[in-house]
């Protein structure tokens, strides 16, 4: 009898041991990790000297530049690729528009959307895909902001020259103009070397005009070296009732004046409710000093 117990006793331990291998697979092989959310970094805003985040391009053609917070791998969890999605409004879909290899350099962590218009408010998403093709579970993104912004583009400055013959010098005078369209909250001016270093930025409450780009009078303008700012505090990060100097580099002025001999790069940026938008860069060179034009 004691000897049947034994063998009922030791089969029984056999047997649930087996059953314990068989129902518990999780503590011998875990699941595979997978890559986490990919957090879409905003933009830091319009008169920062260098700009970052999900924001419109300069230039002729409308781009919009989207960044994003690069995942850290681990040798289990290597990240190789990211998916960008895109919706182009409410009732709209959203749809792969790009994606990004990865080689654990910085420069990967952006995709530039060539595609777009303005008037439209487009959304974007992104997921990863690690070295054993697991993706990030996108389940927790709808709703929220730090996974999913969206951007609207706003009308470009259609008339951008470069400063007239005359105040081409080292107080130069900026004009442009609008053109039809909707008029924006502000204008921020910026100005670089020819190198692409921003060494000014000034904003400008908009006037009120016709949209008629053929008539002078129709334009805005801003003056470098301000009227209303003393000769020798013109770059001094002040406001006056319409002007506010946002930031200025001195290392590259001569007695709050540009150089003369030296070219220069300006633009305009429209700053909508709602919207943002970037013109083109234009050059111009100072052929002679404001103080001493001859």
């Amino acid at each position: 009898m004691a000897k049947n117990n034994y063998l009922l006793i030791s089969a029984t331990i056999t047997i649930c041991f087996s059953l314990f291998q068989i129902s518990c697979p999780d503590e011998v092989n875990p699941p595979e990790p997978r890559p986490e959310g990919v957090r879409i970094k905003g933009h830091n805003g319009t008169t920062f000297q260098a700009e970052t985040g999900l924001r419109p391009l300069e230039g002729i053609e409308e781009r919009i530049r989207i960044e994003w917070s690069p995942l850290t791998s681990n040798e289990n969890n290597i990240i190789e690729e990211y998916f960008i999605y895109r919706s182009n409004g409410i009732d709209s879909p959203y749809v792969q528009i790009g994606n990004r290899l990865v080689d654990f350099a910085e420069e990967d962590s952006f995709f530039i959307d060539e595609n777009v218009f303005e008037d439209v408010t487009y959304s974007y998403f992104i997921f990863a895909r690690n070295s054993k093709d697991k993706i990030t579970d996108t389940s927790a993104y709808f709703g929220n902001s730090d996974y999913i912004k969206s951007i609207k583009l706003g009308h470009k400055v259609e008339n951008l020259g470069p400063p007239p013959a005359d105040t081409a010098n080292t107080k130069p005078k900026f004009t442009w103009c609008l053109g039809i369209g909707l008029v924006p909250i502000k204008y921020i001016v910026k100005l670089a070397t020819l190198t692409g270093q921003i060494i000014w930025i000034a904003e400008k409450q908009p006037g009120t005009f016709d949209g008629d780009c053929f008539n002078q009078d129709n334009h805005e303008y801003l003056t470098f070296h301000n009227a209303s700012y003393s000769a020798d505090d013109s770059l001094q990060i002040k406001t006056t009732p319409f002007v506010t100097v946002h930031f200025v580099n001195q290392s590259f002025f001569d007695a709050g004046r540009l150089r003369k001999g030296n070219a220069y790069s300006w633009r305009v940026d429209c700053i909508y409710d709602g919207a943002e938008s970037k013109s083109r860069w234009t050059t111009f060179s100072v052929t002679k000093d404001y103080i001493n034009p001859n």
